[in-house]
């Protein structure tokens, strides 16, 4: 766990370096000039832009293609090498300084669970679980579960609430080897306990709430 080893997630990486400037495009031209000099055509990069470049309703275009791209497009070791050079370019500082200040340290967290927190899993590495092979979630997932019953939080009967809502038939099938209970998407609607499937219950983000 990144706590543990003191580094940083790529997706908290990604935030910081889309909030340390707000020169989209210069960032989309950094990662199309590290693109290139690792193999990536310009063709192929055009094509991932027309795809990915899309708005949604929290990011314009060109953020969403930074995060697309960093985050499960391009091959996962040409990624983490990306997002660290940029890291280090926009954000200024190392990357294992920033994550013991980003994170709480694993003392801490068994404190919240002393403390009758309820702690449950969001995956190990933060994978788009969809993306990534059944094996490789398993990995993840069971990764996950040590941390956890090494902090003393429950192990039975657990709550997965899936990096960026992305799930597949094969993770719903680890999940109830794994002896999870309730698994959480980022479909936007009220939960109904009695009719929603317990593995892909929708809730509601904190921008669907009045301001």
């Amino acid at each position: 766990m990144v706590i543990e080893d003191n580094k940083l997630l790529d997706v908290n990486s990604i935030h910081h370096i889309l909030s340390s400037t707000n020169k989209k495009k210069e960032l989309v031209k950094e990662l199309y000039e590290h693109c290139l000099n690792n193999g990536i055509s310009l063709v192929q990069l055009n094509s991932y832009y027309k795809e990915y470049a899309v708005d949604n309703r929290f990011d314009d275009s060109d953020t969403i293609f930074i995060k697309r791209m960093l985050q499960h497009v391009l091959p996962e070791k040409l990624r983490n090498l990306i997002t660290s050079n940029l890291f280090e370019k926009f954000v200024g500082v190392s990357q294992p300084d920033f994550s013991s200040k980003l994170y709480m340290n694993v003392e801490e967290v068994r404190v919240l669970v002393k403390n009758g927190m309820y702690i449950g899993s969001h995956g190990s590495m933060h994978y788009w679980l969809d993306r990534i092979s059944e094996q490789k979630q398993k990995e993840d997932i069971v990764k996950s579960l040590n941390f956890l019953e090494d902090v003393g939080a429950p192990t039975k009967d657990w709550i997965m609430c899936y990096p960026y809502g992305a799930y597949n038939d094969s993770t719903l099938s680890l999940l109830k080897d794994l002896d999870a209970s309730i698994g959480i998407t980022t479909k936007v609607k009220i939960a109904d306990l009695l009719t929603d499937n317990p593995f892909t219950l929708p809730r509601m983000d904190t921008n669907d709430f009045p301001q």
